[in-house]
């Protein structure tokens, strides 16, 4: 099975603008999720899809497959990168998670083969803390809700037309229950949580996963503390 991941990234975030060139422990956050991801073993490769204006620009040095298209229309944007990088299943990725963890998109890939699913994810059941967010569905499921999605949630934000008309979903579950820990950056406060993860768990874990975030996480409550009244946009299709 060939998969390619889709790495959707702006600069004109609302909540906290070019929040994906922000640096954490050196680096930009768009530099540490392509980095991670590239050290999955399960994909043929990482196409990143950026908006077509002048101001995410900069965005597009930072790998050589890049495709540009609407900043609202991403499920269209994402099109654009099927018709270049034909495969049969794609990977969703958002490049406000710097800790995305390349074991568990593997782990993720492995589950919707042979589930033989046409959607999965590691979301719809909650139990990874929110960063660590992975998704993976057919080409033919993107091809539908191309077609087929109307509503601007749905362009949007990709998945949940995809989620509701799948015919066969798989979930990829953590052991534990680590929902309650927030490591996506969508605030200046996420960042400096993300930021004192990095600080803790880096230095002596460079290819760090989940399992060291969690502990880290698990042992440092008064920084999960820090963006614990952060909240996540809610969709309004339900």
């Amino acid at each position: 099975m060939k998969v390619y991941a889709l790495v959707q990234a702006r600069v004109g975030s609302e909540r906290f603008p070019a929040k994906v060139l922000a640096r954490a422990r050196g680096k930009t956050l768009i530099e540490r999720v392509l980095e991670r991801l590239s050290q999955a073993a399960s994909l043929e490769g990482i196409v990143l899809a950026i908006p077509d204006l002048k101001s995410d620009d900069a965005l597009a040095s930072y790998w050589p497959s890049v495709v540009r298209g609407a900043a609202e229309d991403v499920l269209a944007r994402f099109w654009t990168a099927v018709k270049l990088y034909p495969a049969d299943a794609y990977v969703r990725i958002t490049a406000d998670c710097p800790l995305t963890d390349p074991k568990v998109v593997d782990q993720l890939v492995a589950e919707f083969s042979s589930a033989r699913a046409d959607y999965a994810s590691n979301t719809l059941e909650r139990t990874y803390p929110r960063g660590f967010d992975v998704e993976i569905f057919t080409h033919a499921l993107l091809e539908r809700a191309q077609l087929e999605a109307v509503e601007p949630w749905d362009r949007e934000h990709v998945t949940p037309y995809i989620a509701r008309h799948a015919k066969k979903t798989a979930t990829l579950r953590w052991k534990n229950n680590a929902s309650k820990y927030r490591l996506c950056v969508d605030t200046p406060k996420d960042l400096q949580v993300v930021e004192g993860v990095l600080e803790g768990v880096e230095p002596s874990h460079p290819h760090f996963g989940v399992e060291e975030v969690v502990a880290f996480c698990d042992s440092h409550p008064e920084l999960m503390r820090i963006n614990a009244d952060e909240e996540q946009r809610k969709p309004t299709w339900n």
